[in-house]
């Protein structure tokens, strides 16, 4: 889950960075990613990774769909 919640902040400060968010709109990205998130168990690298990758699909898309390479 942190994995998730990482990226979906990253995303969402990017988004905010870039005029495409507002400041107060950034924990309702990383809200709405991790309801949107299938909370799974990172017990490998690849598991990680995969829970990074969907997080930042799902906060890239709530976002307006740019994630500028952050996957």
């Amino acid at each position: 889950m942190s994995a998730a919640m990482n990226a979906a902040d990253e995303i969402a400060v990017n988004a905010f960075l870039d005029g495409k968010i507002a400041f107060c709109q950034i924990w309702e990205i990383i809200e709405q990613t991790m309801a949107a998130h299938d909370n799974i168990a990172c017990d490998s690298f690849d598991a990680v990774f995969e829970a990074d990758s969907s997080a930042r699909r799902i906060a890239a898309a709530l976002c307006g769909g740019d994630a500028h390479g952050l996957f």
